[in-house]
């Protein structure tokens, strides 16, 4: 469950060092082995932000690995321990967490149109569950170009940036083309696969909804929570 590869009889994975036995790193995640869909089975949360959770996941009917976000703002909603179900306040808060669901949605309906798009990465499904919503991800190896750069003293030759801009300039004159934004430009959502494919990631569309609705949400659902695993540094 921490990389979706056969750990045997081994109680912590031999490959990635996964035990499923110590308790989650993360407040509110779905249990791990939860079924979602009757066809995604949960494993390791891969980071968190404000609002939504990233989880490893296996696709049973395709026999591959997925990243899974939930849309689990914290600040509007909690999940009971050893529950699948997600919970919002009472009050104001629930009027929100509706709203912001129902932004969620959008924003996956809108990635979905550019699953073809080699610069955008694909949202494959995207679905309601346990008083939540779900959207399915290809799975992608690699870094982002926050954490690309950082490794590089934090400066790039101009041929090696022009390489890995010109892709998300592309991607962003296929969403202009059909009027639509990407809210949320920076290094955290620019994605340096380890085949060397450049993704686009995170629309922040439910997120900057969110902000704007509300300002004292603001600062809450801005900052990412991630937790140690390379793959896991998509914003959420």
């Amino acid at each position: 469950m921490g990389c979706m590869t056969d750990r045997g009889q081994a109680k912590a994975c031999p490959t990635c060092g996964f035990d499923e036995a110590k308790p989650p790193e993360l407040p509110f995640e779905l249990p791990i082995r939860t079924v979602l869909n009757e066809q995604y089975l949960i494993g390791r949360a891969l980071g968190a932000g404000g609002f939504a959770i990233t989880y490893l996941g296996w696709d049973i009917r395709l026999a591959r690995r997925v990243a899974i976000k939930e849309y689990m703002p914290s600040a509007l909603a909690s999940r009971p321990e050893n529950s699948t179900q997600v919970v919002p306040h009472s009050g104001p808060s629930r009027d929100d967490f509706n709203y912001g669901l129902e932004r969620f949605l959008d924003e996956a309906r809108m990635v979905a149109q550019f699953q073809e798009n080699p610069g955008i990465i694909a949202v494959t499904n995207f679905f309601p569950a346990n008083g939540t919503a779900y959207l399915v991800m290809e799975y992608l190896e690699g870094t982002t170009l926050k954490e690309y750069l950082k490794d590089r003293g934090g400066r790039l030759p101009f041929e090696e940036a022009l390489e890995i801009m010109t892709p998300v300039m592309d991607a962003l004159r296929e969403l202009h083309r059909v009027n639509l934004l990407h809210r949320d430009i920076s290094p955290d959502n620019i994605y340096v696969t380890t085949s060397g494919q450049i993704k686009l990631l995170d629309f922040g569309a439910a997120r900057q909804a969110l902000r704007d609705r509300s300002q004292r949400l603001s600062v809450i659902l801005s900052e990412p929570a991630l937790i140690g695993h390379p793959e896991g540094r998509l914003r959420a």
